[in-house]
């Protein structure tokens, strides 16, 4: 939703996997590889939006554990 109202998206999985999302322009989402109980990986994912998109403006706090 972000990403079709002209946000510019990164999210962070444990994979690097492609999102496929037909009607949001290419570019506006990217994935990058993160653990988010390793510390060197969210800043890895910071950087890069940093990097990329010059600021973040929202931030969306959402890890799953599974079995808890």
């Amino acid at each position: 939703s972000f990403a079709r109202e002209g946000a510019n998206v990164v999210v962070g999985d444990l994979k690097e996997a492609e999102i496929t999302a037909p009607d949001v322009p290419s570019g506006k989402i990217i994935v990058v590889a993160t653990d988010v109980t390793k510390k060197a990986n969210v800043k890895k994912m910071v950087d890069t939006a940093i990097s990329l998109f010059q600021k973040v403006d929202i931030l969306v706090n959402n890890a799953g554990i599974p079995g808890r």
